[in-house]
Order: C-alpha cells, then structure tokens, then sequence
C-alpha cells in the first residue's frame, strides 16, 4: 500500500527527490510470511535453473556439438599457439 505523509504537492506532482521528506513516497514492507514464500521461490526457481545449466555443461563436455572446427592450424612463428 503507497502512503504520502502531509505535505502532496498540488496537482498530483510527483515528489521532487531532492531530500524533501514532506512528499517523499513510501511503501510498505510485505508481512513476515509473504516474504518467506518470496524468498523460498526464487530459492527454488534459481535451484531448479541452476541443475538444468550445470546438466546441459556436462553434456557438452561429455558429448561435444558439431559445431567445432576440424583443422587446428599454427603459424609458422609460434608453432606452439594453435589456432582454430
């Protein structure tokens, strides 16, 4: 719920931001078991993602895409640079 504390500006100007705390909006803070539930979602929503990213980095190193090159060329000043 968004509160103003006395002093609104006419017009429904939004307030200046210049440190004047007579308009300043304020919102306030969810209750203690709604932040939990917010909490413990993203908790699990950031689990799950983060499995799916480590299991599609396993299967690419165990099994790489065809999409790498073939031929690995050096140059004739540094053969030991190799370079795709």
């Amino acid at each position: 719920m968004t509160t103003t504390t006395p002093g609104q500006p006419p017009n429904g100007t939004p307030p200046d931001g210049h440190g004047n705390q007579d308009t300043a909006l304020r919102n306030e803070a969810p209750p203690l078991f709604t932040r939990l539930k917010y909490a413990s979602s993203m908790f699990a929503l950031k689990s799950m993602l983060g499995g799916m990213h480590m299991f599609r980095e396993w299967k690419e190193t165990r099994n790489p895409p065809d999409g790498h090159p073939d031929l690995i060329k050096t140059y004739d000043c540094r053969p030991g640079l190799p370079i795709r």
